[in-house]
């Protein structure tokens, strides 16, 4: 009976540098199959991208400080609850011999309740957190860097050089005007660690 592909664990375990005998069989299927080169490539876009978080927690302790928090209100949930929020890439206007058109929106992230993920925003670029529709009328949305924390009231955050790393968190119903007074009085729907991306985007 042949062996399964390697899956994600096992594929990180590679790119370590593992070298036992097990090792060799799975890079022996990983070979094998159809599609190596495009798994390959993932797996090492998601060891960078854990390496990079790791960084940026480690070199600075307000962030550590920040997630362990999150990290102890996640496990007030019964379970991973679905998404509430998206973070988009969003539009600019721009004027025209017509009038404003405005850029579609890209999704960046679809972070789940509670839950923070890692993007990459290249300098000048604006990102927006979104609520569901329901949601809307009492979503705040803070942020907190090393040069200071506050409200977003528009909800939208642009990156300049130097800032990153910041953090954004989406929060339902809080009049507070600090996210760690608004960790302990709200309900957190979920947020994004912003990093500035190695290039422009096209």
């Amino acid at each position: 009976m042949s062996r399964k592909l390697p899956d994600v664990a096992t594929l990180d375990s590679l790119i370590l540098g593992a070298e036992d005998a097990d090792a060799l069989e799975d890079w022996q299927e990983l070979l094998m199959a159809p599609d190596a080169a495009e798994r390959w490539r993932d797996a090492v876009s998601r060891r960078e991208h854990i390496d990079e978080f790791a960084s940026a927690v480690i070199a600075h302790p307000w962030l550590a400080r920040m997630l362990t928090g999150l990290r102890e209100l996640q496990r007030t949930l019964t379970h991973r609850e679905p998404g509430v929020l998206e973070a988009v890439l969003a539009p600019e206007l721009m004027t025209h011999v017509l009038g404003p058109e405005a850029r579609p929106t890209t999704r960046l992230a679809t972070p789940r309740r509670g839950e923070v993920e890692m993007v990459r925003l290249a300098q000048g670029d604006i990102i927006e957190l979104r609520p569901a529709p329901e949601l809307a009328g009492d979503f705040r949305v803070f942020y907190r860097s090393a040069l200071g924390e506050g409200r977003l009231p528009r909800r939208r955050w642009r990156m300049e050089a130097g800032e990153a790393p910041v953090l954004l968190l989406g929060i339902s119903a809080s009049d507070e005007e600090s996210m760690e007074a608004a960790l302990g009085n709200s309900v957190v729907l979920g947020g994004v660690i912003l990093l500035e991306a190695s290039r422009p985007r096209e």
